[in-house]
């Protein structure tokens, strides 16, 4: 059976296998369920972008661990030249300002510019920690999900054997017809639990993605 881009459908993984069968793809998470072995950046996460929050536009990572958003490293690249520029040109140029000595300024300018530098840093550090707990909780998700997939597929072969013939004659032949409708609407329920949860799980997963 084929579906997704004209690939053949898994029914034992609930996904495609793409890129000569080294990855899975969920059409349900929208996510590859493996890592990506060819992924330069370490082992790619649960799809090759994961390294920039799904967004290679408006991210980078120069390092290959954690994204940074593009445009303020370039705002930081840009005003670091700038202040340093600043600084040489009040140095050798402003020599008219006797009260105040060349080196001083310069430590001044140098002092300005680090600053700039660790409110950069901070804003780094703060959106990697909040990356890392994104990417925590949705590596728990997904692995909520399969185990969920597992347990839907167990009540499914539970359902088809107590709609077999066979058991159906067995439940009746001992006078346990009301044991059977209570089994049958037992499971059910939980497949109806299940379903939830799984729907609660995407809704979860496409928070995060945006």
């Amino acid at each position: 059976m084929l579906g997704f881009n004209g690939e053949r459908y898994d029914p034992f993984t609930y996904g495609y296998a793409l890129g000569q069968g080294y990855r899975c793809y969920s059409p349900t998470l929208m996510r590859f369920q493996g890592p990506d072995d060819l992924s330069p950046f370490l082992e790619g996460g649960f799809n090759t972008y994961i390294y920039c929050k799904g967004d290679p536009v408006n991210y980078q990572d120069d390092s290959g661990r954690a994204p940074t958003p593009a445009q303020l490293n370039a705002a930081i690249n840009k005003l670091k030249p700038v202040s340093s520029a600043r600084a040489e040109q009040q140095i050798f140029t402003k020599t008219n300002r006797g009260h105040e000595q060349p080196a001083a300024r310069a430590i001044k300018m140098k002092q300005k510019a680090k600053s700039v530098s660790f409110a950069g840093d901070t804003i780094f550090e703060r959106n990697r920690s909040a990356h890392y707990r994104e990417y925590q909780e949705r590596k728990k998700l997904i692995n909520e999900m399969n185990r969920l997939h597992t347990f839907n597929e167990l009540l499914n072969n539970d359902l088809n054997q107590l709609w077999s013939p066979v058991t159906r004659s067995t439940y009746r032949a001992y006078n346990l017809l009301s044991a059977y409708r209570r089994r049958l609407e037992s499971i059910n329920h939980s497949l109806r639990e299940v379903q939830l949860e799984k729907e609660a799980i995407q809704l979860r997963l496409q928070q995060i993605r945006r």
